[in-house]
């Protein structure tokens, strides 16, 4: 497989940022941020391609504050924990049946 596991998506982003006009300082802002983002989707849709990218995760947290990345870190670990006492307590009452 080649390149386009997202339909080539980070071309449409690249468009996206040709076609806003740069008129405002949000915009200009704006515009930059989704350049960034262009560049990781282009390196998430090469490594989902089989095509390989190892700088997926630096371009990635480079259009993420540390703080989004901790708090999603932090709140995959809860649904992970929540997971895990939810079977524990399956385990509990199955055993307990026997």
């Amino acid at each position: 497989m080649s390149g386009g596991a997202l339909n080539y998506a980070s071309y449409k982003i690249d468009d996206l940022v040709e076609r806003i006009n740069p008129d405002t300082v949000l915009r200009r802002a704006f515009i930059e941020h989704l350049k960034k983002i262009s560049k990781a989707v282009h390196s998430i849709e090469w490594n989902m391609s089989g095509d390989g990218d190892w700088n997926e995760d630096n371009l990635i947290r480079d259009c993420l504050s540390r703080q989004v990345e901790l708090l999603q870190a932090v709140a995959d670990a809860d649904k992970a924990l929540s997971d895990l006492h939810n079977a524990i307590n399956e385990a509990k009452k199955f055993v307990s049946k026997q």
